[in-house]
């Protein structure tokens, strides 16, 4: 079963809205702050491994990456069982069924709270954990109002309609 899922974080994009560029300074320096965040959110946590950490580290601006994490010993850390928001714990529902392994569909709910965090923190904008080909989490930041969308395809039409 796939330990693996796919993550896009778009950065903030302040720079827009300050008359500037997407290869501004500014641009690489929101780029800069998004990278921080990951790492420091993603770097050394038992049960997971970032397998490709996209263009998160690049020297130049890049609006979104895409990280590929596995969580393949995910359920052997105890420490990742913490309280979840209502938002996660609905999404660990709404996969719940799918044909994950334990790991993702955990993994899932954990990545959501802690990406949640900096988008609250500002240092991200917007979020698509995709736990399969089939799901697609869609997490708008707070100050666009917070909606999350879960997306899931069945027999090659999404649900819901």
């Amino acid at each position: 079963m796939n330990t693996e899922l796919s993550v896009l974080v778009w950065r903030r994009r302040d720079n827009l809205t300050e008359g500037l560029s997407d290869d501004s300074p500014r641009a690489f320096e929101l780029h800069q702050m998004r990278s921080k965040a990951l790492h420091e959110m993603l770097d050394k946590v038992d049960g997971l491994e970032v397998k490709n950490w996209g263009d998160t580290d690049d020297k130049k601006a890049h609006e979104v990456v895409e990280l590929v994490i596995e969580f393949g010993n995910w359920l052997a850390q105890p420490e990742h069982m913490q309280v979840m928001s209502t938002a996660a714990i609905a999404i660990g529902k709404i996969i719940g069924t799918a044909a994950l392994s334990q790991g993702v569909k955990q993994g899932t709910q954990w990545l959501f709270e802690k990406l949640r965090k900096k988008q609250s923190d500002r240092k991200i904008e917007s979020v698509e954990i995709k736990p399969s080909p089939m799901i697609n989490i869609q997490v708008n930041e707070p100050r666009y109002g917070g909606r999350v969308f879960v997306t899931v395809q069945v027999e090659g039409e999404p649900w819901p309609r």
